[in-house]
């Protein structure tokens, strides 16, 4: 298995550049959302993925309880699919998110990042299947433009997308399973990973590669400033650790093919926020308060390289003999 870095340098101004320009109204927006749903103390986790059913509560935000796994240290919201699935297709949020504005804003402010995935995508697909121009399935992908540059890009011959809030509909659909199914930024909203792995991958040839990205339950700006960190109730319900997410794949009839950290922001998040840090956390204060720019980069580069990065990509290829 491979693993890849992208070591991204950063200035101070880089987390203030990447603010959402709506992000307050949609945080807004969101907590009511939560308010409204969560009359009650949420539910704690009644067993993880990998089996466990020892948990400890790590923070409460917003009155929702994140609790960590003793064995695989992944990190579960007390939360119920009832609660999940209010909250995932509120109408003031799907029609916030939407808008013209708000699409229009996260158009210009991502363009680079998508790009990146893009190139990611052409890459590895170029690297492990030996093709140029392939099927894509889509899942979950919210950004019409997004949606029009993967279409639109040299290597898509046929494009769908699924389970999706826009309404795009591609100029050349999916024909039968596909050879790449992008799984990006979704796996964070599951309360059934392993389903819903499963269900991805039942669109995709025996051999095809699904690419996946997801915040991670054991990244330094999340387990170092909890409730202060940003994830939110229920955009964050299933915070993985490494350990769970290779051992669902395989599961799920998946071999690993590449991971990678490209996580950027978590030393500066964590800079920004130096007064939320616990005053237990003696060491990481201290390094907080005392380190210039040259240590932060040096020090994200070390999470990059050990997987401590809160944000990891994954090539993962269906195996051949889970043909359906």
């Amino acid at each position: 298995m491979l693993k890849a870095y992208d070591f991204i340098d950063y200035t101070e101004k880089t987390a203030q550049d990447l603010q959402m320009r709506h992000f307050d109204e949609e945080l807004y927006i969101a907590k009511g959302i939560v308010e409204k749903i969560t009359h009650n103390v949420s539910k704690n986790p009644i067993i993880c993925p990998c089996g466990s059913k020892d948990f400890s509560l790590l923070f409460v935000k917003w009155s929702v309880g994140y609790y960590a796994c003793s064995n695989c240290k992944t990190i579960l919201a007390g939360a119920d699919a009832t609660q999940v699935k209010e909250y995932k297709y509120d109408n003031n949020l799907i029609g916030f998110r939407t808008s013209v504005d708000y699409q229009t804003d996260a158009a210009a402010r991502r363009d680079q990042s998508w790009e990146e995935l893009i190139n990611w995508i052409y890459f590895r697909t170029f690297r492990h299947l030996r093709l140029r121009a392939f099927k894509i399935l889509d899942i979950g992908n919210r950004y019409v433009e997004l949606a029009k540059k993967i279409e639109a890009s040299e290597f898509c011959n046929e494009y769908s997308l699924e389970d999706s809030i826009i309404n795009y509909k591609p100029s050349t659909p999916l024909s039968g399973q596909a050879d790449v199914v992008l799984y990006v930024n979704n796996l964070q909203q599951s309360l059934n990973p392993l389903e819903d792995i499963e269900h991805a991958g039942a669109k995709l040839k025996p051999g095809g590669l699904m690419f996946l990205s997801t915040r991670i339950g054991t990244g330094f700006d999340i387990l170092t400033l909890r409730e202060h960190a940003k994830v939110f109730p229920f955009e964050h319900v299933f915070l993985p650790s490494m350990v769970l997410l290779k051992e669902l794949f395989s599961k799920a009839g998946f071999s690993v093919l590449e991971t990678t950290t490209p996580g950027t922001l978590d030393a500066i998040n964590v800079k920004e926020n130096e007064k939320q840090i616990n005053p237990d956390e003696s060491f990481i204060k201290y390094m907080m308060q005392s380190c210039d720019i040259n240590i932060l980069q040096d020090f994200q580069r070390f999470l990059q390289k050990s997987g401590l990065s809160s944000y990891t990509q994954i090539v993962v290829r269906k195996d051949v003999c889970n043909n359906e």
